[in-house]
């Protein structure tokens, strides 16, 4: 915690933020008003899939699975996915798997998904929550009749699951203004839950 001076401004600065950082931040100044209070809470970035906790496919078909980070400050450093515990982001022997990193996001795409391909998929960005999905594969259309005719959980080629890291619910990191106090926090979303002028 560093806090810097300049011309009309204080500005307040937490790095590698930790749960205990959260609480009541009182600013002080001599103008009015003196006192500026507002309670801060400290938020993990998380990782999220599109279609979790599972989904179901048809052998054959085109998967793409998207992995978008929320409440992150900043991009994630690196994005690893992993296929029932293995991770599959530089295994180069299985040539139908496709990793592409996004700003806020990760697709996993899986070209004529087999059995093989079935089990457990995670997401797990840098500093943030891992998210997990199990995959099932089935074949074709016999699946339809398991479900009395619904298929809804089935995907197809034309239904793959799609989410793109534009579409994160991300957040910048949060500068509070008021009374020439500002105070600027990295790393961990701090969001403001009530605010209070003395």
């Amino acid at each position: 915690m560093s806090p810097c001076h300049r011309i009309e401004l204080w500005q307040l600065t937490l790095r590698d933020v930790r749960a205990a950082d959260a609480g009541l931040y009182e600013c002080q100044v001599t103008t009015h008003p003196h006192v500026t209070l507002f309670h801060a809470e400290v938020v993990k970035a998380r990782a999220v899939i599109q279609g979790a906790p599972e989904i179901h496919v048809h052998t054959g078909v085109t998967l793409r699975l998207d992995c978008t980070v929320e409440y992150a400050t900043q991009p994630p450093t690196y994005i690893f996915w992993f296929h029932n515990g293995s991770m599959v982001n530089f295994d180069h022997r299985r040539s139908t798997l496709t990793v592409r990193k996004h700003k806020y996001g990760s697709s996993l795409a899986v070209t004529n998904v087999t059995w093989d391909d079935a089990g457990f998929y995670s997401c797990e960005p840098y500093l943030a929550i891992p998210a997990n999905l199990t995959l099932h594969v089935v074949a074709g259309e016999k699946h339809a009749a398991l479900h009395n005719g619904q298929n809804d959980n089935v995907v197809t080629e034309d239904e793959v699951p799609l989410r793109t890291a534009g579409s994160a619910h991300r957040f910048p990191s949060l500068m509070l203004i008021g009374s020439l106090c500002l105070v600027s926090f990295h790393s961990v979303f701090f969001q403001i839950l009530t605010r209070d002028r003395l």
